[in-house]
């Protein structure tokens, strides 16, 4: 019979990082802020720390090889669905959005706004594009977007971004210029 536990392979899994926990928890902090899946693998007597998102997820060793990889996956998977879009934006189906690696929590209408303003950035989105994305078919007022994208604005703003109104047209997210923010 042979034995299926295993030590992590030496290499990071298909996008998800593998880390030691504590040793590399300098490095976990930099993965975090860039946004990048990681595996802890702790080491003897360590205890897990408190993930700061979705991204993380940790492992004791000896572990069962099928039970590592399938976490690495799982990971990889996560970091997927919030991969970034060109630049520095990525917002998931959860309302987490990731600007340059930095989390913002997001109501659902306001997350899905972003989502679509930034799939890709500097795009022109109408307004109906916009009403769809946050509502579907749902009918809302004209100041429902208007209102949502007031508030979107003001929490863009530490981050660097920012969005147009293209009169009678639509919306435009604007990427921090090269060097700095607009």
């Amino acid at each position: 019979m042979t034995d299926r536990r295993a030590t992590p392979p030496p290499v990071p899994g298909p996008g998800a990082e593998i880390l030691q926990w504590p040793a590399d928890a300098e490095r976990r902090e930099a993965l975090r802020r860039a946004g990048v899946p990681r595996l802890l693998v702790l080491e003897a007597g360590a205890l897990p720390p408190t993930p700061d998102d979705d991204l993380e997820d940790w492992i004791w060793l000896p572990a069962d090889e099928r039970d590592l990889f399938s976490r690495l996956r799982d990971l990889a998977g996560r970091g997927a669905r919030t991969a970034l879009v060109p630049g520095t934006i990525s917002v998931g189906d959860d309302g987490m959005a990731w600007i340059a690696g930095t989390p913002l929590l997001l109501p659902p209408a306001e997350a899905a706004i972003l989502r679509r303003l930034a799939d890709p950035p500097e795009r022109l989105c109408t307004r109906d594009e916009l009403h769809h994305a946050a509502w579907g078919d749902v009918p809302h007022e004209r100041r429902s977007l208007d209102s949502r994208i007031f508030v979107l604005r003001r929490r863009l703003v530490p981050h660097g971004l920012a969005i147009h109104a293209v009169r009678g047209r639509g919306f435009v997210l604007a990427l921090p210029a090269r060097g700095g923010t607009r």
